[in-house]
């Protein structure tokens, strides 16, 4: 990627819709327009309608544009961007015809990168416009806007600001001492109360992560109990095949759905029953790591096998995190479980006790997420630095409570200086775009 060429992208959906909207940027930008836009005679930061026509004359269509002069634009580039009619046939001609023009078509987040690059705003900010394109559910817009807004780039840069107080505090300590350890452990208090608000920040990431980035929920059982009925009924489709055979579902199907404002990836397994079948053993396996990994399970069993020792196994073993379902009520409405409580009784295929079962499943996320919380942090790249950072100055004060070489406390405290520089985009490194902002929307 040349950060010297001038880019085109279409900034919206390829699609059928009211308009387009096209972002071209770089420092030959207003050249290569000139001659089939009047760029010379509008204002900036002033729309304007015209008549695109192509090098021939023919008419592309009636568009609006805007142009912004460097360095006050979105990327600190010379910008325009150009509205037209929507449509997949309209959106690809006009996008040619401007690619034909010497624009190269831009990758995803080469726009936000650009502006990164230009000090038009902060990595954390960058960042912040991604979270709010992708989001799922008003939670993750909201942890988002925090960063878009600057309040989470606010804390960040205060926390390292402080950091490097802490620091040069020490190294001031450490020329004067000798590398004598005893009258640096005054810094322990001060690194004691950055420990504090960071592991808040990290604390309050975990508890609503999962309503930021989704749940598993994942329905296991027996063979032929009803678990691909279930799983269809969740999301609205046939999208596991339902037989009367025993060990249809041999792989792991799953889906994302929404419970509410609850992203779910809802996951249907193979029937864990005893059987010599290869395919089957390993479908079997990949239904164990589901488990495992599992926010919810949904342990299914059916009125006509009831509940095996194994299924009794299975359930205890993960009861924490578990909802005992028993389908196929409308063969037996009388069956019951004892000894459990919240025992939900179904019948997937005549959609009987759904209903409850779903405000069931509501109510076990809910208890566990907290729905009303914001983060400063607002995605895992920016969590895995400050856990890194908890960790090293964790490892910095024990050297120095432990009477440790004073060159250790500094080797960890640098450690953790690289953390914050990373985190911030202090440091930009080449693999930067390649680690975050090539998974930016194109236009963006």
């Amino acid at each position: 990627m040349n950060l010297k060429d001038n880019i085109v992208a279409l900034a919206t959906a390829e699609n059928r819709s009211a308009i387009a909207v096209f972002r071209i940027s770089g420092p030959d930008t207003f050249v290569l327009l000139k001659e089939v836009l009047p760029i010379n005679e509008v204002e900036p930061n002033r729309i304007r309608r015209f008549l695109l026509r192509d090098s021939g004359g023919s008419l592309l269509d009636e568009i609006m544009f805007v142009k912004y002069i460097s360095p006050r634009s979105y990327t600190g580039e010379d910008m325009v961007e150009i509205f037209s009619h929507g449509g997949v046939a309209n959106i690809r001609r006009i996008l040619r015809f401007l690619s034909s023009l010497g624009f190269r078509i831009a990758e995803g987040g080469e726009f936000t990168f650009r502006a990164l690059l230009n000090g038009k705003l902060s990595l954390t900010k960058a960042e912040a416009i991604d979270a709010i394109c992708k989001a799922e559910n008003t939670g993750a817009i909201d942890s988002s806007l925090n960063g878009l807004m600057g309040e989470s780039s606010d804390e960040f840069d205060s926390l390292y600001e402080n950091f490097l107080n802490i620091l040069g505090e020490l190294i001031t300590d450490l020329e004067f001492v000798e590398e004598e350890l005893y009258e640096v452990r005054k810094v322990v208090t001060s690194l004691r109360s950055l420990l504090k608000r960071i592991g808040e920040l990290i604390s309050d990431y975990e508890r609503v992560r999962c309503f930021v980035d989704g749940v598993d929920v994942v329905i296991a059982g027996n063979s032929n109990v009803g678990k691909s009925s279930l799983f269809n009924r969740f999301i609205g489709e046939e999208r596991s095949i339902v037989t009367e055979i025993a060990g249809t579902t041999r792989d792991i199907v799953d889906r994302r759905a929404f419970l509410g404002n609850i992203p779910i990836r809802f996951v249907d397994t193979a029937g864990l029953r005893k059987t010599s079948d290869k395919v089957e053993l390993i479908g079997q396996r990949k239904t164990r790591e589901e488990i495992e990994k599992a926010f919810l399970l949904l342990y299914m069993i059916d009125v006509e096998k009831g509940m095996s020792g194994d299924d009794v196994e299975i359930f205890h073993d993960n009861i924490d995190r578990a909802i005992l379902v028993v389908n196929k009520i409308d063969l037996n409405p009388e069956f019951r479980i004892e000894h459990y409580k919240d025992v939900y009784y179904i019948s997937a295929k005549y959609d009987r006790g759904l209903k409850e079962l779903v405000e069931g499943i509501k109510h076990f996320i809910g208890e566990r997420i907290d729905t009303t919380l914001n983060s400063l942090i607002f995605n895992q790249r920016q969590y895995d630095h400050f856990v890194n950072i908890r960790n090293g100055i964790n490892r910095a004060i024990d050297v120095i409570e432990n009477n440790g070489v004073a060159d250790m406390v500094l080797f960890e405290l640098n450690l953790v200086k690289r953390e914050f520089e990373s985190l911030l985009g202090k440091n930009l490194e080449e693999d930067i775009y390649n680690n975050i902002f090539s998974r930016f929307c194109v236009g963006k």
